[in-house]
């Protein structure tokens, strides 16, 4: 140490001692000779190739790559396999003489002087401000004003972000050194680097990082309350500061922050925060977007999940994307309200199918009529729904039971016209339906309306008796109730209506086998007392095994609604029914 502190001055002079060179040279010698052991016995690692490398390849001078002249050796290596004639061998033999006669000084002399492509301002564009002017480059604009503008150095992989004088066109580069490091600048890059170098150095270094953080924000699996202040700034500077790269990443930091703030406030918050605390971020909630997508299904088969697949394809530019089953039935029943307003908001706000569609689909689904049916096709329709049933469970013999319910619901009374039907619909039996000729035209269809109000055709249907039966026991997503018949009559008419469904429905029981049709349910009323009478006589003497089953407490529901509620339509909410 000779007494003085191991500095910077005193390290460099040991570097330069002939003790430490030929430690250095010695460690060399012993890792080489390790390597070539093991390059011949084991497979070498991709460091260590790269070290063997190194040590067994010769070592260019520095000079030669800032000059770009190879020696004489090599060059007749490369273009020359043949041996070189006598003029090749003394010319290279003239310039070696020169170069040999030339000083080091003098060298590097030769070459600052020799030109080469301009490599723009920033002397340090390959070091510490590499990775800010690249994020600079790509998502920043500059005005037609400024002084400097953006440009790349290098080919291929090797390209790296720079700044030059705007009128810099890459020819006239010289070789300057300054305090940052080398670089080739032609004189207008040279001398703005020398007037606002330091200021432009700081602008790369503010704008940079700010973008680069920018992006970081995006890819964050967590977002804590300081990042999100940065997003508000961020997204507060104007579109013109960006390129179209930048303006894409602020669109981007716009939509996260704003799901960020929708994280924060809501009621979800508590439940959703992550283990430190702080709001998951976006890459974080599509993992778990996907996880539950790839795993859960009833996750994947949601309502809400069906809506997003039908949005995301019209995104794609789908204009009619195929819509799940649940989406259908979710707006057949929002169209079935018959509120025209909310259907079309809802509709809108999800982005989903238009009434229209909803009502080609409901005539596409429309049943035949169920009114006046015969015996066979009561039975029939009976004997359908029991096969559904039964294929449900996957289980053909499967024992079957259920109950038949009749009541009668109001109508309002007038003849409509049922195109598809063609005929007229609303009167009582026998006159629930007119057949109209298919070739009617308007003036023949409003003297048939008027022959019905003028009452040509009996009265108008005041209220719809119904055949309601309830299963026992259905498979999963399929309804126990099944609307089976009806008949229009005018108020409390009484008839054998009910006779005859359960007759009916006691036949096609007894035909499918395995099933059987337990009890029969009225309201109560004197127009039903004849029929349960009856049917309560053959039960009790053993001649059926259906009873009948009427509501003792109706007619005082029926006063009490009166008196309280009003006589109105069934009704759920603004709809009524």
């Amino acid at each position: 140490r000779d007494g003085r502190a191991f500095s910077h001055v005193r390290w460099n002079d040991h570097k330069n001692s002939p003790e430490h060179k030929g430690h250095i040279r010695r460690l060399q010698e012993i890792k080489l000779l390790e390597l070539k052991k093991k390059k011949n016995n084991e497979v070498m690692t991709s460091l260590e190739r790269a070290t063997y490398g190194q040590l067994t390849k010769k070592q260019s001078p520095l000079l030669q790559y800032y000059s770009g002249v190879a020696s004489a050796k090599e060059t007749n290596k490369t273009n020359a396999p043949t041996r070189p004639s006598s003029t090749t061998i003394s010319v290279a033999s003239e310039e070696k003489a020169s170069d040999s006669s030339k000083t080091s000084e003098e060298k590097t002399s030769d070459i600052r002087k020799k030109p080469r492509t301009c490599e723009g301002i920033m002397p340090d564009f390959r070091g510490e401000l590499k990775k800010p002017l690249r994020a600079y480059a790509m998502y920043a604009t500059t005005d037609s004003n400024s002084k400097y503008k953006f440009g790349q150095v290098g080919v291929g992989r090797q390209k790296v972000s720079q700044i030059y004088h705007r009128g810099c066109d890459g020819s006239g580069g010289v070789y300057v050194k300054t305090k940052k490091g080398a670089i080739f600048s032609c004189a207008k890059c040279d001398e703005l680097r020398t007037k606002s170098g330091r200021k432009y150095r700081q602008v790369i270094k503010d704008r940079g990082g700010k973008l680069i953080r920018a992006v970081e924000c995006t890819n964050r699996s967590e977002i804590t309350p300081t990042e999100m202040k940065f997003m508000e700034d961020f997204v507060r500077a104007d579109e013109c500061r960006f390129s179209s790269e930048g303006v894409d990443l602020r669109s981007r930091i716009v939509l996260a922050l704003s799901f960020y703030k929708s994280l924060s406030t809501s009621a979800e918050a508590e439940a959703i925060s992550t283990t430190s605390g702080y709001i998951p971020g976006v890459d974080k909630f599509l993992d778990n977007f996907v996880k539950h997508y790839t795993d859960n299904e009833q996750f994947r088969e949601s309502l809400v999940l069906n809506l997003m697949k039908g949005y995301v394809s019209k995104v794609e530019g789908i204009k009619n994307p195929q819509y799940g089953t649940k989406v259908i039935n979710f707006f057949l029943a929002l169209a079935a309200s018959g509120d025209k307003k909310a259907f079309e908001y809802v509709s809108g706000n999800l982005g989903s199918v238009g009434l229209r569609h909803m009502k080609r689909i409901s005539a596409r689904k429309r049943n035949e009529p169920f009114i006046n049916l015969s015996a066979e096709q009561i039975g029939h329709r009976v004997r359908d729904i029991v096969s559904k049933i039964r294929s449900g469970f996957n289980d053909p013999a499967k024992s079957v039971a259920f109950t038949v319910g009749i009541d009668a619901t109001c109508l309002v009374s007038t003849f409509q016209v049922s195109a598809t039907h063609g005929g007229i619909v609303g009167g009582t039996v026998p006159n629930h339906f007119i057949t109209v000729e298919e070739n009617s035209d308007a003036e023949e269809m409003k003297k048939k309306l008027q022959e019905c109000l003028d009452g040509d055709h009996g009265v108008p249907a005041a209220e719809v008796k119904c055949a309601i039966i309830s299963f026992q026991e259905v498979p999963p997503n399929m309804c126990p109730y099944y609307t089976l018949s009806g008949l229009p009559q005018s108020i409390n008419e009484s008839n054998n209506f009910g006779e005859h469904v359960v007759d009916a429905c006691v036949a096609a029981a007894k035909e499918i086998g395995n099933a059987v049709v337990l009890n029969t349910s009225t309201d109560g009323v004197a127009c039903e007392v004849q029929g349960n009478l009856f049917l309560t006589k053959e039960y009790l003497q053993g001649k059926t095994n259906q009873i009948s089953l009427p509501d003792p407490n109706h007619n005082v529901k029926n006063l009490r609604y009166q008196l309280i509620g009003g006589s109105s339509p069934a009704s759920i909410g603004f709809f009524f029914f």
